[in-house]
């Protein structure tokens, strides 16, 4: 049994919102191959920063040690290249001192939270979309209370969203996908887990919503 939920709106005919199975809005127009083009491009001046505050803030506040060890790591990195030898760079042949351990262990979890915060504020203060959408003209909407989507929605989709991409296994990124390519809504994984759902910033216009037509509390009936 699915578990439902009826939302009652003021001047409005009744929702139906079921878990995973809400058909009461369009399958979204929006190409997987979009999505994914426009999330490198949002990408770019993330990984840009990212390596700026690792090799000019982060790192340079390190003990010595860690420093060179660092530059050992990127001079086998050089040799592996320039031997075309990629057996150097397999996962057993590295070891980290503790102190180094803890310094990437350090830099892997703000970087998560920086990722996590640009895609975040980029959807608040762009009303659904980031620097890579705007350029394909795509935004974000909720499937059911329309555009822009709520900060709740947004904020949880780019936690979901921001894991898959820092998965190492990529287990979690494959499993964002995977909703998209089986169900015909088109919605990745944050989607649904969200309530939202890509739409195209002509599709948004109609989409949105006046302050009176906002659901309040009273409005909504479980």
């Amino acid at each position: 049994m699915r578990a439902c939920v009826r939302i009652s709106v003021k001047n409005k005919p009744t929702i139906r919102l079921a878990l995973f199975a809400n058909n009461n809005f369009p399958a979204s127009t929006v190409s997987l191959w979009k999505r994914f083009t426009a999330l490198c491009l949002d990408l770019i001046p993330f990984l840009l920063f990212s390596a700026f505050l690792f090799h000019r803030i982060m790192l340079p506040s390190q003990d010595t040690a860690v420093i060179k060890e660092w530059q050992a790591i990127e001079n086998r990195f050089t040799e592996a290249i320039a031997t075309n030898n990629p057996g150097m760079l397999s996962a057993g042949s590295f070891t980290f001192s503790e102190d180094m351990q803890q310094f990437l262990e350090t830099y892997g979890l703000l970087s998560f939270f920086l990722c996590f915060a640009y895609f975040s504020l980029s959807e608040i203060f762009l009303r659904g979309g980031t620097l890579g959408k705007l350029m394909f003209n795509i935004t974000t909407a909720h499937s059911i209370l329309g555009y822009p989507p709520p900060l709740g929605s947004i904020l949880w989709r780019n936690a979901i969203k921001t894991l898959a991409i820092f998965s190492s296994s990529g287990i979690f990124l494959f499993f964002d996908i995977l909703p998209f390519v089986l169900f015909p809504k088109r919605r990745m994984g944050h989607d649904w887990l969200s309530g939202t759902y890509a739409v195209t910033n002509k599709e948004a216009v109609t989409l949105l919503r006046k302050e009176d037509e906002k659901p309040t509390d009273d409005d909504f009936q479980i």
